[in-house]
């Protein structure tokens, strides 16, 4: 009540002549407040997982006070009588809108707020096609916002004049003024909106604010005596304002109200800042064994291995490091976190079942955004309930039943898993090794790549920093093509015949190679120009079996048939040559926007428009399963499919179901859980429930061509020196959940983009995980995957010690304490591999 009697008793502000009558206070107040408040509103609800109630009664009001301020700084340019400070709180306002507009919007995209880090990345000309999946979201942002701050301009008004006036009056009566002093001479009074021209009022009188005027304000100021109600506003104002302040100067020095507290404009400046890096771990265990002593002062950089094999002379591609003197290269032997099981017989299932596997070709197939749990899709589950909840008899169609029992067929070909709740005419197993409980090494497509290809962590830094780092692993094309320098005139017992055949590596995608400097790796990775193909290509000219006319089914990427050709022909002249083929091939079309050729038959879904996303998805799956049958089925038309190991791996998952778009700072297990299956024809059916990571992949291919006597003699005993040199365990053996000392086997995934945030888990504890914050402003997490709940949230680490000790018990917290130690050791050790940041060489640092 006290603030609508305020609306018509207000101070009235007259502004003299401005430099643009557009950027008046009346109109940027209202769109400084709106803006500050609600991106604040949102950075609490962003964190509302890792507040507790507690912490927002007692400190709530603390995270305000920085925007309180902006807003009565922004008040103060905007009343000055020097026009450049007027434009500049102009100036101010409109950049934080903007700010604020941005915020919103991506929250409303991708259920994250935004990196400034990232912020660069509107420059980048790749990114742009990117760039209009937000349109959308920030055109009903700025829409919205300027609607409410029209609809509460006066308020907002009042409540800034009234706070400001609050403020400064234990100052004006100290100086002995009294804002309400009757004048008997007024200038002549200009005003902005002649509605507030209080002339026709005969009962107001006229006032002259003197503090103003001392103050540099520009303006004059009509004013009654403050009525009762009046007062009232003017003491709620105050006491609002002085809460903020003492709430911030009472509360504890804890980093996670700091973080809540930044407003909006400062929110920048402080991401680009940093922090100086991840945050420091107290140890409550001293023992002996402890990890903190494991780890004190180790490094896995050693000598490199003896490679008595390697060619002198110029060095390998890869293997640079044992060319030059004291250079440093990972050694598994140095590494503390490193457990080996290559010393392990077979699993049962594969022991003497290997000899007559012939794999001359590998295949490794990258698939976009497939998640374990459309790998295959099973009636029950998380999509399955996601449809059947948004329909009002909780029950699905009959066409959308149908399309999800025919969605992935071959999913469970090479899975062998048929029992997904669906009646399957043909059940047949094309045989190879699947991994039910594997986690891609990242989020971020490129850096999944690297991981799979090289059998190594990526740089758990923002987007495609590897292709200016250092590889610190020969990875799988470097291994082939140094096979390819070794003498063969040693063949093995079985004497294969493709044996001392060379290897030739391709790389195939019908997506850009210009997102993110992609291009730039290949060559790193020992893919020759000539052997890569890409959209740009395949949509050139010089295209060699013609000018591709696809439409686009994202803003990535063409249709995947359109590589059909290539694929044939790699593997015939393969056959003419006598070569043996090593192909990479990474899906597109199940990337968001999910599109799928226009010919396609589309399904939809559901009716809720919130699920069209989701709808999207599954069709595109369905696509892509498509599209990999027909790989299958070329391969066997070329006559190479008893020959050919092919590799299937989610690059990520895709928390779709989970109302998520994007991988991008989100650690639902969705965006982890991927499906890896090793698939041949003549390869036992073998799966695998142990924790596992696609950075096993590698060593586990080199196990294979070893154990299937796919190799020469002098290129066996070069497989086998470096399999042990590679951080993964053979899918092959028994997966050792934990290395002999007790310590868990340690597997890290760094989120998309890079930078923010790291996943770890371990083999003893399957179902359990920490999300590890890189930088400030992201939540640590811990989450059990075999409950229902959410997990723990926090925005320190020893309250969420705490919290899991109080809720789930010690044991929890002790392995939280040693999740976070050993994350944090794996962190720095990872830009020393990479040498990365502050381990860059100072001849290759930029100024």
């Amino acid at each position: 009540m006290a603030f609508q009697s305020l609306i018509s008793l207000c101070p009235r502000r007259i502004s003299i002549p401005r430099p643009s009558k557009i950027f008046t206070r009346k109109l940027m107040i209202p769109f400084a407040s709106v803006s500050v408040i609600s991106a604040k509103l949102l950075h609490i609800y962003a964190h509302r997982h890792a507040l507790s109630t507690q912490d927002l009664i007692r400190w709530g009001t603390s995270f305000f006070f920085q925007d309180v301020a902006f807003i009565l700084l922004v008040r103060m340019l905007l009343e000055s009588r020097m026009p450049v400070l007027s434009i500049l709180g102009a100036a101010i306002t409109m950049a934080v809108l903007v700010l604020s507009c941005g915020t919103l919007a991506c929250y409303m995209t991708i259920y994250t707020e935004p990196d400034w880090n990232n912020a660069g990345i509107v420059l980048d000309p790749a990114w742009w096609a990117v760039l209009p999946t937000g349109l959308a979201s920030l055109a009903f942002v700025s829409a919205t916002m300027t609607v409410v701050a029209a609809a509460t301009q006066q308020f907002w008004i009042v409540i800034a004049d009234m706070t400001s006036d609050a403020l400064l009056w234990p100052f004006r009566r100290c100086m002995g003024k009294n804002k309400y002093q009757s004048l008997n001479q007024v200038p002549p009074i200009k005003y902005e909106d002649d509605t507030l021209n209080p002339s026709e009022d005969q009962s107001l009188r006229r006032y002259r604010d003197d503090d103003a005027a001392e103050q540099g304000l520009h303006f004059e100021t009509q004013l009654p005596a403050p009525s009762k109600s009046a007062l009232g506003g003017y003491i709620v104002c105050g006491a609002v304002a002085l809460t903020t302040m003492l709430t911030t100067i009472l509360r504890p020095h804890d980093p996670a109200y700091i973080l809540m507290s930044w407003t909006l404009p400062l929110q920048p400046i402080v991401d680009l800042s940093g922090d100086g890096g991840p945050a420091a771990i107290t140890s409550h265990n001293s023992s002996p064994n402890s990890i903190v002593h494991v780890l004190d002062g180790k490094t896995a950089l050693a000598d490199p291995i003896p490679l008595s094999w390697l060619p002198e002379g110029r060095p390998l591609q890869g293997f640079e490091d044992w060319y030059h003197n004291g250079a440093e290269h990972y050694s598994a032997e140095a590494d503390p976190l490193k457990v080996s099981n290559m010393r392990d017989e077979l699993v049962p299932d594969l022991r003497g079942k290997l000899a007559g596997v012939d794999i001359r070709h590998v295949i490794v197939v990258k698939m976009e955004s497939i998640r374990k749990d459309v790998f295959p899709v099973k009636q029950g589950g998380k999509i399955w309930t996601k449809l059947a909840e948004a329909t009002s008899n909780k029950t699905l169609s009959d066409e959308v039943r149908d399309r999800l029992a025919t969605l992935t067929p071959l999913a469970n070909t090479l899975t062998c898993d048929f029992d997904d709740g669906f009646d399957h005419a043909n059940s047949t197993c094309r045989g190879g090794i699947s991994a039910n409980n594997a986690f891609t090494a990242s989020t971020y497509t490129l850096k999944s790549v690297i991981a799979t290809l090289c059998g190594i962590g990526p740089v758990a830094a923002d987007f495609n920093v590897e292709a200016k780092s250092h590889f610190y692993q020969p990875c799988l094309t470097h291994v082939l093509h140094a096979f390819n320098s070794i003498n063969h005139t040693e063949t093995s017992k079985s004497s294969k015949e493709f044996q001392p055949y060379p290897w030739k590596s391709y790389y195939f995608q019908a997506a850009t190679d210009s997102f993110d400097n992609q291009g730039a790796l290949f060559p790193i990775l020992g893919y020759k120009s000539e052997n890569v193909i890409t959209k740009e290509y395949l949509q050139s000219e010089s295209a060699r079996f013609g000018k591709s006319t696809l439409s686009d089914v994202n803003y990535f990427s063409i249709p995947e048939v359109a590589l059909e050709d290539y694929i044939r022909d790699a593997f015939q002249s393969a056959k003419e040559s006598k070569e043996r083929v090593f192909l990479t091939h990474l899906t597109s079309t199940t990337h968001h926007a999910f599109g799928i050729p226009a010919e396609e038959h589309y399904v939809h879904m559901s009716e809720d428009k919130d699920l069209e996303d989701l709808s999207n998805y599954i069709n595109a799956v369905g696509y892509s399963d498509r599209w990999l049958t027909k790989l299958l089925n070329i391969l066997e038309e070329e006559g190479v499919a008893n020959e050919t190991l092919v590799v299937f791996a989610g690059d990520h998952g895709m928390p779709v179901a989970e109302d998520g778009v994007a991988t991008y700072h989100n650690d639902e297990t969705a965006s982890f859980h991927v499906p890896i299956v090793f698939s041949h024809p003549n390869l036992p059916k073998v799966s695998i429930g142990d924790v596992v990571s696609t950075m096993q992949i590698l060593p586990t291919v080199l196990d294979l061509l070893i154990e299937s006597d796919s190799l020469s003699g002098e290129s066996k005993r070069a497989a086998t020196d470096l399999v042990q040199n590679y951080e993964g365990q053979s899918l092959l053996r028994p997966v050792h959940p934990a290395a002999e000392n007790g310590h868990g086997d340690w597997q890290f995934s760094v989120t998309n983009p890079g930078g923010a945030t790291l996943a770890a888990r371990d083999g003893r504890n399957a179902n359990w995980r920490l999300t590890f914050p890189i930088t400030s402003g992201q939540d640590w997490h811990f989450v059990d995957a075999s409950s229902n709940s959410t997990g723990i949230f926090s925005l320190s680490f020893d309250t969420l010690r705490s919290r899991a000790e109080t809720q789930l018990g010690r044991e929890v917290a002790d392995w939280l304490e040693e999740a976070a130690i050993v994350s944090r050791w794996w962190l720095d050790e990872n830009q020393k591999r990479w040498r990365y940041g502050k381990y860059t060489p100072n001849d290759n640092k930029k100024d």
